[in-house]
């Protein structure tokens, strides 16, 4: 685990396989550099995985958005996931 901005990861180059961040892209204040650092540091079929979400406006993206995360989230992880603990996430 490495902790950083991203705007300037604390990594060498084509160093990283995964990057993972979550509810953050919010607080960056330059996307452009941390797009660059993401690509700077991640290995050739390196992934990233970004979470964002935001405060749907209504009644249907509000139920839209419970669908999604109680439903369609975790039976990705489950289809996806290899990890013994990977049902709970």
């Amino acid at each position: 685990l490495v902790e950083g901005r991203a705007e300037a990861i604390p990594l060498p180059d084509a160093s990283a396989d995964f990057i993972s961040m979550g509810y953050a892209l919010r607080h960056i204040g330059d996307l452009a550099a941390a797009c660059a650092e993401f690509r700077r540091v991640l290995r050739p079929g390196g992934r990233l995985c970004l979470l964002e979400i935001t405060k749907p406006r209504g009644p249907v993206g509000t139920a839209l958005l419970k669908a999604y995360m109680r439903g369609w989230v975790p039976l990705v992880a489950r289809l996806s996931g290899s990890q013994a603990h990977t049902p709970r996430i």
